[in-house]
């Protein structure tokens, strides 16, 4: 199995990159002066993945969900924060050292709707008081979707997009957000073989 097959689960194998970079560099420059644990990261970018869907039936940047030991990743995100996809705009602005992100200079906010960036921000406030470990558990216990499918010890387990709907009674609308995702990626595919 090729490594990027690794973190996919059942949604569509691509991954907004200049959107998570935007919203990355907008976490790192509210909460933590400009540098935290990417762990910390992971965890406040899914919950806006997660609100997005719940809210407005739309993923935030269309990522992959997998369940590992410290709760829900978006796994391609984290490949990104490993070093492990080409991503220039990534690159330029923002450092992953050991285990923790810095912001190098900002991606501005060009992708990023009004609501978009509203909800990060209240993603930030909601959280900001916990530390990271704090963060993790805290998210182990409110998510039903990690406990669902809590993988064992080291390994991880893909979380389908129906499972993270069904607590907003959206999971009739996967089909549908995973179908409409499919065509992006098609036309994404196509625009690249250009």
């Amino acid at each position: 199995m090729p490594v990027a097959d690794v973190y996919f689960t059942d949604m569509p194998s691509w991954l907004d990159i200049p959107k998570v970079t935007q919203a990355a560099a907008i976490i790192l420059r509210t909460e933590r002066s400009e540098r935290m644990s990417y762990i910390r990261l992971l965890k406040l970018l899914y919950m806006v993945e997660r609100e997005s869907l719940a809210e407005r039936g739309v993923p935030f940047v269309a990522d992959s969900v997998v369940a590992m030991d410290h709760g829900p990743v978006l796994s391609r995100t984290y490949r990104l924060i490993r070093g492990e996809l080409d991503a220039p705009e990534w690159e330029e602005c923002i450092r992953t050292d050991g285990f923790s992100v810095e912001l190098l200079e900002s991606p501005g906010t060009s992708q990023l709707s009004k609501w978009e960036i509203g909800k990060i921000h209240e993603v930030i406030v909601r959280f900001q008081h916990l530390s990271d470990w704090e963060l993790v558990r805290h998210l182990h216990d409110i998510l039903p979707e990690w406990r669902k499918h809590e993988p064992p010890k080291g390994s991880r387990r893909d979380i389908p997009l129906a499972d993270i709907l069904e607590e907003f009674d959206r999971r009739g609308e996967a089909e549908a957000i995973e179908a409409e995702l499919r065509e992006v990626e098609q036309f994404r595919r196509q625009l690249a073989s250009m």
